[in-house]
């Protein structure tokens, strides 16, 4: 199987779940800009989808799972290095706040 190292590492555990069990045994292999930087491996691909999601888990919203702050804030920022266009739109649901204090089933009436 060919992955390309760029993918992000929830895609690359999707194309292993729906591919055949075997390459996660055998391995890949991976490509970075059009040339081989080596084989992956399926311990290597665990690793890193493993430390994606606990990373992500630690800046999410506890109650809506949403990425937090620094998530957000680290990609404009490699965004803005990278000189990419992009647009931001911010959206503060402050009339939701009882939904923070109650919980769902209390503040959403």
């Amino acid at each position: 199987m060919l992955v390309d190292a760029h993918q992000p590492p929830d895609a690359l555990s999707e194309v292993f779940h729906d591919a055949e069990q075997r390459c996660l045994v055998d391995g890949f292999v991976a490509t970075r800009n059009g040339c081989y930087p080596g084989p992956g491996t399926g311990q290597a691909l665990l690793r890193g989808v493993t430390e994606w999601r606990i990373e992500a888990a630690c800046h999410a919203d506890p109650l809506t799972f949403l990425s937090g702050n620094i998530p957000i804030t680290a990609h404009v920022d490699t965004l803005m290095r990278e000189g990419t266009a992009f647009v931001v739109a911010y959206v503060d649901l402050n009339s939701n706040r009882s939904t923070i204090i109650t919980g769902t089933s209390g503040g959403m009436r």
